[in-house]
């Protein structure tokens, strides 16, 4: 469940760095998309180091 932040908690931010900031958001976004379409088009490759992710977790949590 999501917790709110009490509005006094709050603090306001100036325009400038409001956008400032959301164009940094922008340009991260774009990136992310860039290097995931980049990484679907290996194909197979991709859902093997998936695979192969999920299964080191394990074996981490076996070996404590």
């Amino acid at each position: 469940m999501a917790t709110a932040i009490p509005k006094m908690l709050q603090l306001p931010i100036p325009a400038n760095e409001n956008e400032a900031a959301k164009d940094r958001d922008a340009e991260m976004y774009a990136r992310f998309k860039e290097v995931l379409v980049r990484r679907l088009a290996k194909g197979q490759r991709f859902l093997n180091e998936r695979v192969r992710d999920v299964a080191g977790r394990k074996d981490i949590g076996k070996s404590s």
